[in-house]
């Protein structure tokens, strides 16, 4: 099997200052976490319900999966490859590391 495709907070940080017009930050938290702190313009995306719900999204999307740690985004990443997505990529230290360096104003629980 392939290595899951990761890119930094750093990276994602410079893409969504440039231009995110062709990608989708999708937060697979559970709702409580997401309304704690989130990117602003994340869509919520619920990993207990990707499953159900895999058939809303955009197959030819550009997406960025993010979580708490980079764990549960790395399970959807995964997830959607098997569901033939091409451009999904797992953000490496999720919303912790986001945290940390990017937004320190974001409580992550």
């Amino acid at each position: 099997m392939l290595p899951i495709p990761e890119i930094t907070c750093t990276d994602v940080s410079q893409l969504n200052s440039e231009s995110m017009s062709d990608i989708v930050l999708l937060d697979v938290r559970e709702e409580q976490e997401f309304q704690f702190g989130h990117i602003s313009n994340a869509m919520f995306f619920p990993l207990s319900k990707i499953e159900e719900n895999v058939s809303s999204l955009d197959i030819t999307a550009n997406y960025i999966v993010i979580c708490r740690v980079g764990g549960r985004s790395g399970a959807a990443t995964k997830f959607l490859l098997s569901k033939n997505f091409k451009k999904v990529r797992n953000m490496i230290g999720g919303m912790v590391e986001w945290a940390r360096i990017i937004d320190s104003s974001i409580n992550v629980l």
